[in-house]
């Protein structure tokens, strides 16, 4: 009878095994799924806003619209941006965005934003997930339209994604407003249909010329 038990036991716990590895890995999709949806559902958002603020300050959120919004509404901008939240804060000074949620991004060292944003509380460290192109202009939509503008998840100070997060997809805001979800490849680059990296110099997007990246805080 012993033996007869250890023998169905022996048989059961392959079985168990597959059925929880397979549990594990339905859970994990079902994660990447909807961090991966929250997060192109926020660039479409920011996309929406990033073009009405082009439309209201004849260029995306740089240095000189920071020196117009802080005239304009006294608001505590820096100088000189050095972060993306420095930048995308922006679209919350010019009323355009009414709160924080939407920079959210689920990668490392990101919180949910509080959505407070007066006094100079505005995308504090940790509430940003996207990475900023920044000096980009509607001549730029006009000549490269599948430029990228916003995007994640950038592995800060480099042009290398981190495959970890989105399970090793890059989720990228281009200048038409689409949102492209692309593979990442084993050095970290994303390729665009050119072939070429999206973030390397050689790509027609850039003239030659290395992109001016912001990346979160």
């Amino acid at each position: 009878m012993k033996s007869t038990r250890k023998r169905l036991l022996a048989l059961a716990l392959p079985a168990i095994a597959i059925i929880a590895f397979l549990l594990v890995q339905k859970i994990r999709t079902q994660h990447f799924n909807a961090i991966t949806t929250q997060a192109r559902g926020n660039l479409r958002s920011m996309g929406h806003a990033l073009l009405e603020f082009q439309t209201e300050h004849g260029r995306f959120p740089d240095d000189s619209s920071a020196a117009i919004l802080r005239a304009e509404y006294k608001a505590e901008l820096p100088s000189k941006g050095q972060t993306s939240n420095d930048f995308l804060c922006q679209l919350i000074t010019a009323q355009i965005v009414p709160g924080e949620t939407i920079f959210h991004a689920a990668i490392p060292g990101t919180q949910k934003p509080d959505n407070i944003y007066q006094n100079g509380k505005a995308l504090e460290k940790g509430e940003c997930g996207f990475s900023y192109i920044v000096g980009l202009d509607g001549n730029d939509l006009e000549k490269h339209p599948h430029c990228p503008i916003v995007l994640t998840p950038l592995i800060p100070g480099t042009t290398r994604f981190d495959p970890k997060p989105f399970n090793g997809q890059a989720i990228i805001l281009r200048l038409d407003n689409s949102v492209a979800i692309l593979p990442i490849q084993p050095n970290g680059d994303v390729i665009d249909p050119s072939g070429n990296p999206i973030l390397s110099p050689n790509n027609s997007f850039w003239n030659g010329e290395a992109p001016q990246i912001a990346w979160p805080d």
